[in-house]
């Protein structure tokens, strides 16, 4: 059998049938302890679920593409459209494609619209999400008519635009793959480090959180000065027809206002920064919206809608800033409880001290070389994807020396699964780190402390790049002598839904545009190691969330000594403030 006509294969293996039942299910616990792990308190449960969702279709596909390799591997055949992994491959992309594009944008939207009631928040979801829409709809338009114009058959209308997509998500694998192969490497070299070490990050973190803090005091107290103009005037008008709607909207915005001010109150021992002062501003139009004048019902409703939604995202923002200060003030007082003035340890005892100053260190720096092996070869593999003609990715080398068949498929699958894993953490946490331009921020905290708009982002970008992430993938496996996307005349269950990427013609030979995207990896990848993308990301509008000081670095150090006298002040607030005082003004 030749190349052009390989073997075909409905059948699944039990080996892989059993990890495709394993995996499925045993991702359901890890998904509900990480919605656990980061959702808010208070998010509905019906977020919380498309949240869940989302995350666990986006998770799905780094579980299936190293099970579908190994099977593929060890039956020695191509998939077909009767292949139980096709078929499950189908599920996990329609669901993926569903949420990623129409269902998680219009429910992020929904969430934080400034409605009163149901059709309000839907009409205001479904407006902010027209601009994407449209986008979509022109792309498919772009499509088509380049379609007619080449004369091409309207059968490449699918594989085009999955190509289109694909392009899309390259673009975001580079930016955030790349950061995060420099990055965890980077990390771990200097994450398990002494208390004295640990202190001067909290110290060099101090002023980041306690503007945070500010800017989220200053943002609520301004939204609640507005919040009492719209109830004066309000309450100065002369009860028009339809001022029972306008009722509600107040007792709803105060009533979301009020219970952050209570949350505020009892945390105002940690800062003499949290000063809520709710007094109007005095503004003499509270209702003109868009230069007009005219005050009708529904323009009030809007202007009040409005001041709802600000009022919403200002709350969540302040509790925030407020839990995330108090975590930095404990943790730099338990590390200051470790260290003497000079930084030298108190005690030199017992398992803790061992961790901190041999173990500790000794396990980062291995971590963190084994991971800079791989970022090392997976950046070789993804500069050479051109390179079909002799095949150069180690990846794929060690996996065409594992003898294949039953026995070894789970061999297969695990090595199979280490590298995409790698890749999926150096995407998605980057995700977390990097403020990208252009993109509203969707900052992600742990401890239960995360509203559902930021974790439906999250899970939204996480259903849209894992295709794309396993297209890259098999292509930086290259085990075949030509482009077939990794396994030689042997077809995955994930190709052959997804489609081949080089059936369309510009993205085929040696220049097509996904060949060249991947080795644009090596220059952000310097670009990192040099300090460079930080500072390209800020001129864009971007951010870099810096974790690690530079001691070396001159503004660093005056960081450090000015979040030195932050944690100063704070812990002494802390110790002089009694439990029943409140630093609240609520005037």
């Amino acid at each position: 059998m030749s190349d052009l006509e390989p073997l075909q294969s409905s059948t699944l293996s039990p080996t892989a049938l059993f990890v495709v039942i394993a995996a499925f299910v045993g991702l359901v616990p890890f998904t509900a302890l990480l919605v656990y792990k980061y959702a808010d308190r208070r998010t509905p449960i019906a977020y919380l679920l498309f949240v869940f969702v989302g995350w666990y279709s986006g998770f799905a596909g780094t579980l299936l593409l190293p099970i579908d390799i190994a099977n593929t591997l060890a039956t020695g055949a191509s998939a077909t459209a009767e292949s139980p992994l096709t078929f499950v491959w189908k599920v996990v992309g329609y669901i993926t494609m569903l949420f990623a594009w129409v269902i998680t944008p219009f429910v992020m939207e929904f969430r934080v619209a400034g409605g009163f009631t149901w059709c309000s928040k839907m009409k205001q979801s479904l407006k902010t999400n027209c601009t994407s829409y449209v986008v979509l709809i022109g792309i498919v338009a772009a499509c088509v008519v380049l379609i007619v114009v080449l004369r091409l058959s309207y059968k490449t209308l699918s594989p085009m635009l999955t190509a289109v997509g694909n392009i899309y998500g390259l673009t975001f694998i580079v930016v955030l793959m790349s950061y995060g192969l420099v990055e965890i490497p980077r990390t771990l070299w200097s994450v398990c480090k002494g208390p004295s070490v640990l202190l001067k990050r909290l110290q060099f973190e101090a002023p980041t959180r306690e503007a945070e803090l500010f800017d989220a005091i200053t943002e609520f107290s301004s939204a609640l000065r507005r919040v009492r103009v719209l109830e004066k005037a309000l309450r100065d008008d002369a009860p028009p027809a339809g001022s029972a709607a306008l009722d509600h909207g107040l007792h709803t915005i105060l009533a979301v206002g009020n219970a952050t001010l209570a949350e505020i109150s009892l945390s105002s021992q940690w800062s003499s920064t949290i000063h809520i002062d709710t007094r109007g501003d005095g503004d003499d139009a509270p209702w003109e919206m868009d230069g007009s004048t005219v005050v009708t019902i529904s323009t009030k409703l809007k202007r009040m809608e409005e001041v709802h939604a600000r009022i919403k995202t200002a709350g969540q923002r302040v509790r925030v800033a407020i839990e995330m200060w108090k975590r930095l003030l404990l943790n730099a007082k338990r590390m200051q409880s470790l260290v003497d003035e000079d930084g030298k340890p108190k005690t030199r005892r017992g398992l803790g001290h061992l961790w901190r100053e041999y173990l500790g260190p000794i396990t980062g720096k291995v971590l963190s070389v084994f991971f800079a092996l791989m970022s090392i070869a997976i950046l070789w593999c993804e500069v050479s994807i051109g390179s079909f003609a002799v095949p150069l990715s180690p990846f794929g080398r060690v996996l065409s020396i594992i003898p294949s068949g039953e026995s070894s498929q789970v061999a297969v699958q695990a090595f199979a699964f280490v590298p995409l894993a790698y890749m999926t953490v150096c995407t998605y946490r980057s995700l977390l780190l990097v403020r990208l331009p252009f993109i509203r921020s969707f900052d992600i905290y742990s401890g239960r402390l995360t509203d559902a708009y930021a974790l439906m982002k999250n899970a939204a970008y996480l259903c849209r790049l894992q295709f794309t992430l396993g297209v890259n993938y098999l292509s930086v496996l290259n085990m075949g002598p030509t482009w077939r996307w990794a396994l030689g005349a042997h077809q995955t269950s994930f190709q052959l839904v997804v489609g081949r990427m080089d059936s369309v013609g510009v993205l085929r030979g040696w220049l097509g545009i996904y060949r060249i995207v991947p080795a644009v990896c090596i220059i952000v990848v310097l670009l990192v190691v040099c300090k460079i993308y930080g500072r390209i990301l800020l001129c864009l509008g971007g951010a870099e969330m810096k974790i690690e000081p530079d001691p070396k670095n001159e503004e660093d150090r005056e960081r450090i000594e000015e979040g030195r006298r932050l944690i100063s002040v704070g812990l002494r607030d802390l110790g002089g403030s009694n439990a029943g005082e409140s630093g609240v003004e609520m005037t």
